[in-house]
């Protein structure tokens, strides 16, 4: 007889706290013996971290992507590709304003890609405008830029730092995505969801 499992595992790593989506298949023989397979996508680690202080959160998410800090970095300094993997899942990207250097702008907009959406957009019903600087650009190492929505509300009036760093691993890169100073009125389960979408596109994208 076979059985499914899904379940959830934190833990720690370096005082880093993880989080692993496993879904086990238990091939039962009899009573005493089980035999179990976990699918590849168990070596592909998530980091999820989540702080609030006076109403302001830091949020974390990270990958292990099958390619090189190079590679990876190049996707994020390159227009087309940026709106191809950016957009989270059910979400196109248009690009209006791009510079990437250090202290260049950037204006781009998410679209919802059904009408028939869960969450309503934060400049409109039906998309987010945001527009942002490149604080800090390290060659194969890390991004830093300051993210503002164009929105007529002040829960999202906030301005985020999003760090991402770029770490190599055998095989790999663990791509981090830090969001600081988000705005209260972005869910915590949204953006986190968010985060791990657009995380699993750069995958697909760069592997």
């Amino acid at each position: 007889m076979t059985s499914k499992l899904e379940f959830t595992v934190i833990y720690s790593i370096f005082d880093q706290p993880r989080q692993l989506i496993l879904s086990l298949e238990f091939l039962e023989f009899d009573d005493n013996v089980q035999i179990f397979s976990i699918p590849i996508e168990f070596l592909k680690m998530n980091k999820v971290m989540t702080n609030t202080f006076n109403n302001k959160r830091t949020v974390s998410a990270s990958r292990v992507i099958l390619a090189s800090p190079e590679t990876i970095y190049g996707a994020f300094l390159d227009q087309e590709a940026v709106a191809t993997w950016r957009p989270p899942e059910g979400m196109k990207c248009q690009i209006y304003k791009f510079d990437p250097r250090k202290g260049g702008t950037f204006r781009m907009s998410f679209e919802f890609t059904c009408v028939n959406h869960e969450v309503r957009g934060k400049t409109s019903e039906h998309a987010d405008v945001f527009k942002g600087r490149f604080l800090e650009l390290v060659p194969n190492k890390r991004i830093v830029e300051l993210v503002e929505f164009e929105s007529d509300d002040p829960t999202f009036a906030d301005a985020i730092t999003i760090t991402t760093t770029l770490a190599p691993v055998p095989g790999g890169t663990e791509v981090t995505i830090l969001c600081e100073n988000v705005p209260i009125g972005i869910q915590p389960g949204d953006h986190y969801e968010g985060m791990t979408s657009t995380l699993m596109n750069l995958a697909a994208f760069t592997e």
